[in-house]
Formats: structure tokens, C-alpha cells, sequence
């Protein structure tokens, strides 16, 4: 039996594998790139092209009622650019309404009372409840937070 004893030729096998390597990158990038066409294509024909009767009906039927009325929109639209917006008189005040922030956690102080005869209450000193002392060290709402890791071991 006959043996070949030449060396391989590494130069054409090499080109045959580059070769092949760019032909299935450019066969992939046409492929992908005639999918999102037809892909483009079926969303038009089966989506955009149509026109639902359902949404004509109702904006035919807004456009009937903006137009008709007691004040069609086109006419509100001029006499709204010739008068403005705010009527004279009409300013916006401030809410005197605190109920909303009674009991709201964030707020540092007491919401403020509005009539002068009510005392606001006395903020109460560091000296007279301390958390630590009391025992209630839940009680303040800044439980876990005073900056003490833990019971230390004393040596």
C-alpha cells in the first residue's frame, strides 16, 4: 500500500477555512438582514395598512361633538386667545388644609396649628426621656439607628 509523504499544504487548507468563515458571516448578515424586510413587510400589510372602523367611528363621532354644542371648539379656541386663561380675581393660595400631615413619619416637628390661641407643645429635652435608661428604645422611631452596634463585652 502506497503512502503520501509530501507535507500537507497548510497555506490552502487555511484559505479554504477563512474562505468559509466569511461566506457564513455574509450568508448570516443576508439572511438576517431579508427577514426583517419581509418581517417589515407582513407587520404593514397586516397591521398598518389597516384601518380599524371601530377607531374611525369614534373619532368621526368626537369631531361631530367638538364641532357641535352650546360652544364649538374652534370658537372656544379664539375667544380662549383673545381673553386668556385666569379671569380677574382668581389667584391660587396656598393650602390651609394640614390634616394630610398629621402623623406622617418624615415630618421633623409638629405640623404648625393655625389658631393663635393653641400653644404649640414644648419639644421635650434629651435629659428627661433618654432610650436607653427607659427601656423604650422602640418608642421613638429611631430604633437601630443611634449608632450602637450591639451589646459590648466588657474585659
Amino acid at each position: 500500500m502506497a503512502t503520501d509523504k509530501s507535507e500537507p499544504r497548510v497555506g490552502l487548507i487555511f484559505q479554504v477555512g477563512i474562505l468559509a468563515i466569511v461566506t457564513l458571516v455574509a450568508m448570516r448578515f443576508a439572511l438576517l438582514s431579508y427577514f426583517k424586510q419581509m418581517q417589515g413587510e407582513e407587520e404593514y400589510a397586516k397591521i398598518a395598512s389597516q384601518i380599524p372602523e371601530a377607531l374611525r367611528a369614534q373619532r368621526d363621532d368626537e369631531r361631530r361633538l367638538l364641532s357641535s354644542g352650546a360652544l364649538p371648539i374652534d370658537r372656544a379656541m379664539a375667544v380662549l386667545a383673545d381673553r386668556g386663561r385666569q379671569q380677574p380675581g382668581i389667584v391660587p393660595v396656598d393650602s390651609k388644609d394640614l390634616a394630610p400631615m398629621q402623623g406622617w413619619k418624615q415630618m421633623p416637628k409638629e405640623p404648625p396649628v393655625l389658631s393663635s390661641a393653641v400653644p404649640a407643645p414644648a419639644p421635650a429635652t434629651e435629659g428627661a426621656t433618654d432610650a436607653g435608661q427607659s427601656g423604650d428604645a422602640g418608642v421613638s422611631g429611631d430604633a437601630g439607628v443611634s449608632g450602637e452596634a450591639g451589646p459590648t463585652r466588657q474585659p
